[in-house]
Parts: structure tokens; C-alpha cells; sequence
């Protein structure tokens, strides 16, 4: 019988096989990460810990996705009885039978003007509750905002992170009820031109400053009056959500305004108090 060949090939290391045969030092001994590796970890942590973004908030998919269902069953309708009634018209004239290519004629006909008219109300009503928002505020403002605060939680603690988040829900509300059809009619304009500065200058502004300062030194150098960067920047995010909630309290006030207005003139109409 033949030798097996290749004894000399075997595997080479410098390090323990197993924890058995490793020294205690080497039990002790951290892994290495890579930084690309590390640097991705520490985004996917600071995107779970402020939670879903300013755009995700601001956008109205959850909303639309009841809407979204009816248009496609109603195309869905058009479809069907499109093809029926082309076959129809086909089938008629071929066999020479009018009554029945007049009949797909007409509802071709009559569905094409339901498409239209359906195309041009989902039309008007999509811009009737977008422009509400990009009327007064840019996408990508809201993406710069959500990028700076990721990097900010990205390398703070999670103090800094809670005041994000609350910061967040701060904006999100008052930006909820600008968003409304009624409201911006009735509000201030400084309101929500405020409420547009601070999402586009005000808290950006801050957290590039902040993020100026090297990480090591944002919670031990002291800048001004014994504060540190870190410090300055919870002053200052603490000074914009309080302006914030203050004008969400008006617009709240206002946001009922509608309901109002419907109480007096149904007193009005039944002559009874109000």
C-alpha cells in the first residue's frame, strides 16, 4: 500500500489553538476590531438611540398606505374593464355585431374619464397635504439635522443623546401641527418661521460648534465661565426646546380654533347656548 502523501502540510500559528493551551495573558488579551468595523457599530448604536429620524417622523407614509390601497384596487377595476371593453370592441367588429362594439366603445370611453378624473383628484390631494410641509421646509434641511445629531450621539453620552430625543419630539410636534391645513392660517408668522429657523440654523448651528471641539476635549476644557463645550451645547439645545414648546402651546390653542368655529355656528343654527 502506498504512503499517503503530503505529511509535511499542516497548520501554522502564532497563537493558541484553543483557550487550553493559551496563557493566561492571552485569555486576557481584547480582540482587535477593525475602525471601518468599529465606526460602523458606533452609527447603527447612535441611530438606535435617537430613535426614528426627523424625516422618518415628518413624512406621511403610515398615512398613505390606507389611500395607497384603495388607488391600486381601483386601477386595478380600470384595468379589467378597459381589456373587456377593447375585447368587446374587437369581438364586434370582427363578427359584425355593432351592438356589442358600441357597448365596449362606451366603456372604454366611460372608464378612460373615470382614470382621468381619478388621476387629477389623487393629483390635487397629494399636493393638497405635501405642500403643507415643503411649503415651508426643504427635505434635505431635515437630513442635515439628522446627520449632525447622529454624529453628535455617535461620540456623546447618553445624557446628550436624551436631550436629542427630546429635542426631536419637540420638533416633530410643532412641526405636526404647522403641517396642519388650518393652523398656519391662524398662527403667528414668527411661530413658524421660529420653528423653520431651528430646523434649518438654530440646532444645526449649535452642534457644528460643538462638533468643532475635538471629542476629547468636550467635556473637560473649559471654554467660558467654567462651562464646558459639552455644557454650552445642553444650555443652548435647553434654550430652543423651551422657545419650542412655547410655541407649540400657541399653536396647540390654535389647532382648536376649527372646533370652535363649528360650535358657534351649530348654535347658530339650532339657536341654542353655546
Amino acid at each position: 500500500m502506498n504512503e499517503r502523501q503530503g505529511k509535511g502540510k499542516f497548520a501554522v500559528s502564532s497563537g493558541p489553538v484553543n483557550r487550553r493551551t493559551a496563557t493566561h495573558a492571552q485569555r486576557e488579551a481584547q480582540p482587535r476590531h477593525s475602525p471601518v468595523a468599529l465606526s460602523r457599530l458606533k452609527a447603527a448604536r447612535a441611530k438606535q438611540r435617537l430613535g426614528a429620524s426627523l424625516q422618518q417622523r415628518f413624512s406621511s407614509g403610515s398615512a398613505w398606505s390606507g389611500a395607497h390601497t384603495l388607488a391600486s384596487g381601483t386601477l386595478v377595476l380600470q384595468a379589467v374593464g378597459c381589456t373587456l371593453g377593447a375585447t368587446a370592441v374587437f369581438l364586434g367588429i370582427i363578427q359584425n355585431t355593432w351592438p356589442i362594439a358600441a357597448a365596449g366603445t362606451a366603456t372604454v370611453l366611460g372608464l378612460g374619464i373615470w382614470m382621468l378624473l381619478d388621476q387629477r383628484r389623487r393629483r390635487q390631494s397629494v399636493f393638497g397635504s405635501e405642500s403643507d410641509f415643503s411649503v415651508w421646509l426643504e427635505p434635505e434641511h431635515l437630513g442635515r439635522l439628522d446627520a449632525l445629531m447622529e454624529q453628535l450621539a455617535k461620540e456623546s453620552s447618553q445624557f446628550t443623546v436624551d436631550a436629542l430625543c427630546q429635542l426631536k419630539d419637540t420638533l416633530s410636534r410643532c412641526a405636526n401641527l404647522v403641517g396642519d391645513s388650518a393652523t398656519p392660517v391662524l398662527a403667528a408668522p414668527e411661530d413658524i418661521l421660529f420653528i423653520r429657523e431651528a430646523i434649518c440654523r438654530y440646532v444645526p448651528d449649535s452642534i457644528q460648534a460643538c462638533l468643532k471641539v475635538p471629542a476629547t476635549d468636550r467635556e473637560s476644557r473649559v471654554i467660558d465661565d467654567g462651562k464646558t463645550a459639552m455644557d454650552l451645547l445642553h444650555a443652548q439645545l435647553t434654550l430652543l426646546d423651551t422657545q419650542l414648546q412655547l410655541r407649540e402651546a400657541r399653536l396647540s390653542q390654535l389647532a382648536g380654533e376649527a372646533l370652535l368655529q363649528q360650535q358657534r355656528f351649530l348654535a347658530a343654527k339650532t339657536d341654542t347656548p353655546r
